[in-house]
């Protein structure tokens, strides 16, 4: 059991966790490459299945195994991202957040300090939570130009406070990984694609973030 009380700051991943956006990015990816041939859809879904990085190393590596010229990928990566990008921002706009998440992070900030910590770019990390209304409620955005656990040790040593102190919340393998090599505290958010329990992944589960705040 962790006292919630004990932890000085909080650390949500963002997609899945706090906004219902897996599903939204998961049909942006079906339909991005509708117009390149099938081909490099298959590679881009092979890609974004093996989670190979964020959303530029996953088009650059597609583009590379397609044999595009190397003179055109960075045009094509940034023509693709940004048509994700468009596609997400819209989708999450419309999802939103999960239920109760404003009130949460509400009651959060009056005791702790509040991080978010995703594997989406910050640029449009920014965008997102802006967009929501969240993102005043934490004290920096932090995206997939570093790894989690860099990141995380990155708030440890803007704050100040060792591991210990520190609670990581998402639902990724990406999420549970960064918390065990950082050594922090971590809760997972179950969902239909992790089928996370206490018992496979050996810290506390929820099915709900808001639940956080009861425990």
């Amino acid at each position: 059991m962790i006292d919630l009380k004990s932890k000085k700051i909080i650390v949500f991943d963002f997609d899945g966790t706090l906004a219902d956006s897996n599903d939204v990015k998961r049909v942006a990816w079906r339909i991005l490459f509708a117009d390149r041939p099938r081909s490099q859809d298959i590679e881009l879904q092979k890609n974004v299945e093996a989670e190979i990085g964020d959303r530029y190393k996953i088009l650059s590596e597609t583009f590379a195994v397609a044999g595009e010229e190397a003179s055109q990928i960075a045009g094509l990566v940034k023509k693709y991202a940004d048509k994700f990008n468009e596609l997400v921002q819209t989708g999450i706009a419309g999802a939103g957040l999960f239920p109760g998440v404003l009130e949460m992070l509400l009651k959060l900030k009056a005791n702790h300090k509040l991080y978010l910590n995703s594997a989406t770019p910050t640029a449009a990390l920014r965008t997102s939570a802006r967009r929501l209304g969240v993102d005043a409620y934490f004290e920096d955005l932090m995206g997939s130009e570093f790894s989690k656990v860099e990141n995380l040790k990155k708030i440890s040593a803007v704050e100040k406070l060792e591991p210990d102190n520190i609670l990581m919340v998402g639902d990724g393998a990406d999420d549970l990984a960064g918390a065990r090599e950082f050594g922090c505290a971590f809760v997972g958010i179950a969902n239909k694609y992790n089928n996370w329990s206490k018992e496979n992944i050996g810290y506390p589960v929820f099915k709900q973030v808001t639940q956080i705040w009861k425990f």
